[in-house]
């Protein structure tokens, strides 16, 4: 039998682990809620491992781009992260499993949805009110257009009247100035 290291056995088993690590999946109430959002925002201790698992993803991240995926600091890094992540699911379990836990989560769940659907109905009761503002503003600017065109026909239909007159007017004043003197027209 040979003897093999623990540093030996541990490497194994990372590479096997990178290779059937499933992906993590988070249940999505909506666009802006998880399920998991209300374990940590109920539980200072998931809060906390989260925030550490944020910050060892980040530190993870920024060690492999500095210094490349086989950098020893950027492996215990990414061991961190694994180990971050599975004592956030382990406590997550916990409290999954306290049914006083799952009763306080529900409540803000229901609490949640009940607020996310008065926000959708504020949001289409303003919406249909927009809607209506803008078909009343465009009936009174139908309205007010065809009030303007008839005050733009009345005053064209005003100016030719003036200009027939006008123009008779000059019309006679120049008849009357033929007439009224003859020698200056024939010479």
């Amino acid at each position: 039998m040979t003897a093999v290291s623990l540093q030996e056995i541990m490497n194994d088993m990372a590479r096997r682990l990178d290779d059937i690590q499933p992906e993590k999946t988070v249940v999505r109430l909506s666009n802006r809620l998880s399920v998991f959002d209300f374990y940590r925002d109920a539980d200072p201790v998931l809060a906390d491992l989260d925030k550490q698992y944020i910050d060892m993803k980040a530190r993870h991240k920024k060690l492999l781009c500095e210094n490349g995926a086989h950098d020893p600091m950027a492996e215990i890094a990414g061991d961190l992260v694994m180990s971050s992540e599975s004592a956030m699911q382990t406590r997550l379990i916990e409290l999954r499993q306290d049914k006083r836990v799952r009763r306080v989560i529900l409540q803000r769940i229901r609490a949640a949805r009940k607020e996310i659907q008065q926000a959708e109905r504020r949001q289409k009761r303003d919406y249909e009110a927009l809607i209506l503002r803008n078909v009343k503003s465009a009936r009174k600017a139908k309205k007010d257009g065809e009030d303007g065109f008839l005050i733009v026909m009345f005053l064209l239909w005003m100016l030719r009247r003036t200009l027939q007159v006008t123009q008779h007017n000059l019309s006679l004043a120049n008849t009357f100035a033929l007439v009224s003197e003859p020698a200056i027209i024939r010479s």
